[in-house]
């Protein structure tokens, strides 16, 4: 007869050598670089809002208030910088993920046809992708920030984060997509339409790339859920 030493130890034994309770590590890890996508899409958005903030105007836009013009731009500067980088990451993490847990079987070629559709055929996707291309080999994107008074209709000033495209346009590395879209954009166009229009696709692919992957482990998962409470119920049983 088992001691609750021995009947423990089997019950653990079963938890981690349970391919549900291995998949769930291996989505753990991969959603690391999920979670670091999101928070640099969060500190960008963060200090644009207070750059847009009507109430941060005289923060911002002071004549005694220069440097801090400079700080704040220098800071979107780099968190954008950063957002591209995470997403180039969080691409490139997907991919060998997938290839090593699924390469070969249908859920591979699912996930293929999603990426091809939701980003590879995606105008605006490329353009981000490829502004991450540009800022490893060619440099800082043009941008500037802008204030807006429109004295005669009393609205509040705008204050916004514009990139530049005719310095983006002479580069000539851009994928054909990426180009398309570039060639839409006018002159100066909000920083902030790209930046959310890209994490809403990613928030979108991602949302449908957990599902797909809980529902092909559906089976193992309730396995591992049942070892799990198993363990549990037997951690508070009294000896």
């Amino acid at each position: 007869m088992e001691t609750r030493s021995e009947t423990y130890k089997r019950l653990k034994k079963a938890l981690d050598d349970n391919p549900g309770h291995r998949y769930c590590i291996r989505m753990m890890l991969h959603e690391r670089s999920f979670h670091i996508f999101g928070g640099n899409f969060a500190d960008l958005i963060r200090v644009l809002n207070f750059i847009e903030d009507p109430n941060s105007i005289t923060k911002v836009w002071a004549d005694d208030r220069r440097q801090d013009q400079t700080f704040f731009h220098r800071e979107v500067v780099r968190y954008f910088h950063n957002f591209l980088s995470a997403a180039r990451s969080l691409v490139e993490h997907t991919r060998i993920f997938m290839e090593d847990a699924h390469g070969g079987q249908p859920v591979h070629a699912r996930y293929a046809q999603k990426v091809t559709e939701q980003f590879a055929n995606d105008a605006m996707s490329r353009f981000v992708q490829d502004l991450r291309n540009y800022f490893l080999h060619k440099g800082v994107p043009a941008s500037k920030m802008q204030l807006s008074l429109n004295v005669e209709s009393c609205a509040p000033p705008v204050s916004k984060v514009l990139l530049k495209t005719p310095e983006l346009r002479k580069w000539t590395n851009w994928s054909q997509k990426g180009k398309e879209y570039l060639n839409e954009c006018p002159e100066e166009f909000p920083l902030r339409e790209v930046v959310e229009a890209y994490q809403m696709k990613t928030v979108d692919f991602y949302t449908w790339f957990r599902r797909e992957l809980d529902d092909l482990h559906r089976e193992e998962l309730t396995m591992y859920e049942a070892l799990r409470k198993e363990i549990t119920d037997f951690e508070n049983t009294a000896p």
